[in-house]
């Protein structure tokens, strides 16, 4: 095996070390790019996605530690189905041919996201999408680089406010659900065969629920993400398939209140503002406008000042 310069060992794993973005296929594209301009309070960039001999439209909202992507729900492989469809993990590294995921990841993707924002531009990264038999249903791709590294963080294109700092607007996630039909068995997958650190896993029977958040980026770094995993009480309570699903997502913002108001204003559905589960923080959840998706917002705590 080969050494580094400094006569280390190479990693034979690539670390996944964040969420790179979600894909939302949208029933009702423009609608949808709309009310998402709304919710991020910033215009999508707009583009085409072109993989081999296909293409369709693409909008993109690029975060502070991740992006959000819409697209048809009807797509040129002949997709139909509306809703959250992908999960994208940035690696710390593009996967060598002997990389341990590597051999979790069969399709290297082909696809080049074309003419992003207000300027001409290409965005080319290396893809892989992991076996869907081991992510039990659910879509989970590798890439690299992060497109946040690609597509600078936006407040807006050219000549519009930027709002990323938080004060009345969503500058980031917190965490992407899944909802488990086996909790031990998706644990399995993103934790053992992934290797994503498992920073949480306690049951709630008073809700009926089994949190497990797999956390992605060094403790207390506030681009850190979570991937959570939702397994129902009793664990064999779940009705269905058995396969895993796509749940909501929770955006991180500066002022919850703010931000309601705002988004109240713009004729949202949201609820009142609220304690959250962790200590310190304040929610709210958005009921309209979300593509289907269940929304919450969460206003982190207040970090002691020094």
């Amino acid at each position: 095996m080969s050494r580094g310069q400094d006569g280390a060992k190479p990693e034979r794993r690539a670390a996944i070390v964040g969420i790179d973005s979600l894909l939302l296929r949208s029933a009702d594209f423009e609608a949808d790019c709309h009310d998402y301009e709304c919710l991020f309070a910033r215009p999508a960039r707009r583009g085409e996605v072109r993989g081999g001999t296909h293409s369709e439209p693409s909008a993109l909202f690029v975060l502070a530690n991740c992006a959000f992507e819409l697209r048809p729900a009807k797509g040129p492989q002949g997709e139909a189905a509306s809703g959250l469809a992908a999960l994208r993990l940035s690696l710390q590294r593009a996967l060598a041919p002997g990389d341990d995921l590597r051999r979790l990841a069969g399709e290297e993707l082909q696809e080049r996201l074309a003419s992003v924002g207000s300027q001409p531009a290409e965005v080319q990264r290396e893809a892989w999408l992991v076996d869907p038999r081991l992510t039990r249903g659910v879509r989970v791709e590798l890439t690299h680089p992060p497109l946040v590294e690609q597509v600078p963080a936006q407040g807006g294109d050219e000549g519009t406010e930027d709002r990323t700092d938080g004060t009345d607007g969503i500058y980031g996630i917190d965490h992407a659900v899944i909802r488990s039909a086996d909790a031990d068995a998706t644990r399995g997958v993103f934790a053992d065969r992934l290797g994503i650190r498992v920073a949480f896993d306690r049951e709630f029977p008073q809700w009926g629920a089994r949190l497990i958040m797999c956390k992605l980026g060094p403790p207390g770094d506030d681009r850190a993400s979570v991937v959570e995993i939702a397994g129902a009480l009793p664990a064999d309570s779940t009705p269905g398939d058995g396969r895993d699903r796509f749940g909501g997502i929770t955006w991180r913002v500066g002022d919850v209140a703010a931000t309601r108001r705002r988004l109240a204003d713009e004729g949202f559905d949201v609820s009142a503002v609220r304690e959250g589960r962790r200590p310190g923080t304040r929610v709210c959840t958005v009921r309209s406008r979300t593509g289907g998706v269940p929304t919450l917002l969460i206003e982190p705590a207040k970090q002691p000042s020094s």
